[in-house]
């Protein structure tokens, strides 16, 4: 194994246990279970083995994709932990738990995407195919992003018919949902 790999390997673990290490204790109702929320969970634990056992057995593609791949990854934990620190004490519900959204934050990597968590997840997919310069482990990222996106829809109709409806209304007109709104990004104030 070489340097590269072990670099490369050290950034996808420690993203995944980094980002693992939130799940029961950071989010609201974590230990309430349903069968898209194991389903989730399941799932990103199996792409999370497959993307470390592809970087442990590919070839290191060169210098462009590793940079490439562990910036996505400290890219990826910058837009998480902001967007944890963004909640303050007010911590979203785990996906596919039905609850009530208690607050709406609008602060952090929230001004310019509805839901930065699961694109700092996205964008973990997306490094790890990209470190190991294997398009295979783009199969996780449509996997899991699939779940994602059903979440996040999920989430946005319990804001919709609650009493914080007018002001999601508003923050969806002008955030997009994974990625910032480029029209608005650009738009001139």
């Amino acid at each position: 194994m070489t340097t590269t790999q072990i670099a490369a390997l050290l950034a996808a673990s420690g993203t995944w246990v980094g980002f693992a290490s939130t799940m029961r204790t950071y989010f609201r109702c974590a230990d309430q279970r349903t069968p898209a929320k194991t389903g989730l969970v399941l799932c990103g634990f199996v792409c999370t083995a497959a993307q470390i056992a592809v970087i442990a057995a590919a070839r290191p593609a060169g210098a462009a994709w590793f940079w490439l791949g562990t910036g996505g990854y400290a890219l990826a934990n910058v837009v998480f932990w902001w967007a944890l620190a963004a909640h303050g004490k007010a911590h979203p519900a785990f996906a596919f738990i039905r609850v009530s959204p208690a607050t709406l934050t609008t602060a952090g990597p929230y001004r310019v995407v509805r839901h930065p968590i699961y694109a700092a997840y996205l964008l973990a997919w997306c490094a790890g195919a990209a470190v190991a310069a294997q398009p295979v482990l783009l199969l996780g990222v449509v996997c899991m992003g699939l779940f994602y996106t059903t979440a996040a829809r999920q989430e946005e109709s319990w804001f919709l018919t609650g009493p914080l409806a007018c002001s999601y209304r508003e923050y969806r007109r002008r955030t997009g949902m994974f990625f910032p709104n480029a029209a608005r990004l650009f738009a001139r104030s």
